[in-house]
């Protein structure tokens, strides 16, 4: 039998390990490592290789927005797939697909939030970021222009938490406190603006925001929601939730179907035993037409509407 040196043996497997991981060109643009990456080998023995991989990494978040969704992974990448017709996708293009693709240099994200045609991230820096459809300032950027990559939202420096509503975005801060951008027709954004009686969405009159406000008496806030509608709700400290916005079908839950610019308390949810606070709460909508109907989660259970008849609503 022909021996083979020890040295010829440490080349033969490094070289079958590479090539079995990837061709050379994938390898040349993968960040992937092998350790060890010399390693002698006597015959008969064994070497265990590992492959790091950092773009290899297990979802921490997910959300839906209403054509596309989004994931959070746990190095900090975000992906998103779907309807890519505003920019939502984040990944610099305006096409829809099937599968999830990078946003476009995102790898500090922390969670993530799915609007009507475009996304919020908040950032470990406590930023916040944001991208596609801005028609109405939901991008926060204090313009008005469609922008298919992230983007910082203007002042926000302390965001633990973010929310997307249709057209409006909000975000939790480390004091307790929220702040809202985009579009008011409803009086989503909290902050007391007058709301004309029958007013269109996207009218004139309409006073939207294309840079954060704060949510009038709002101050221990632990949990946001906006998902995706046209009101927003906040669970706070004490285990009581409040909501603001459109109430069209009484999603507001004060007993009333008169909307409102700020922020009114929901009936029936009153402050906990210490023994047994309240833990979360997640409003979801399902929509006939242009107005909205309340479905509720409680703590340890979950409530999505469902679509009957789906239909692509207009921007």
């Amino acid at each position: 039998m022909k021996h083979v040196h020890p040295r010829m043996l440490s080349v033969c497997a490094a070289a079958f390990l590479c090539a079995a991981i990837a061709d050379t060109a994938a390898a040349q643009q993968s960040s992937m490592t092998i350790s060890p990456f010399r390693a002698t080998i006597d015959v008969g023995g064994t070497q265990q290789f590992t492959v790091t991989d950092p773009e290899i990494s297990p979802a921490v978040g997910v959300t839906a927005g209403d054509y596309h969704a989004c994931i959070v992974l746990q190095n900090g990448q975000a992906r998103c797939m779907g309807g890519d017709s505003q920019g939502q996708l984040g990944d610099n293009t305006q096409s829809d697909v099937p599968r999830p693709l990078p946003v476009f240099e995102m790898t500090q994200a922390t969670g993530i939030s799915a609007g009507g045609y475009h996304t919020c991230a908040v950032l470990t820096d406590h930023t916040v970021a944001c991208w596609g459809n801005n028609a109405n300032g939901q991008i926060g950027d204090g313009t008005t222009n469609l922008t298919l990559t992230p983007v910082p939202v203007s002042g926000i420096t302390t965001a633990v938490a973010v929310a997307a509503g249709y057209r409006h975005s909000c975000a939790l801060l480390q004091d307790g406190r929220v702040q809202c951008w985009g579009d008011n027709t409803y009086g989503e954004l909290g902050d007391g603006a007058f709301v004309p009686p029958g007013t269109t969405r996207g009218a004139d009159l309409t006073q939207h925001s294309a840079v954060p406000v704060d949510v009038l008496g709002i101050s221990t806030a632990v949990a946001i929601t906006a998902a995706p509608g046209f009101h927003t709700c906040a669970l706070l400290q004490d285990g009581t939730v409040k909501c603001w916005g459109d109430n069209g079908s009484g999603q507001l839950g004060d007993g009333t179907r008169n909307g409102t610019s700020t922020a009114v308390t929901v009936q029936g949810i009153s402050t906990p035993p210490l023994s047994a606070p309240a833990i979360s709460i997640r409003a979801r909508s399902c929509r006939t037409g242009r107005r909205a109907a309340g479905a509720w989660a409680g703590p340890a259970s979950s409530a999505t509407a469902r679509k009957t008849t789906p239909t692509r609503r207009s921007l």
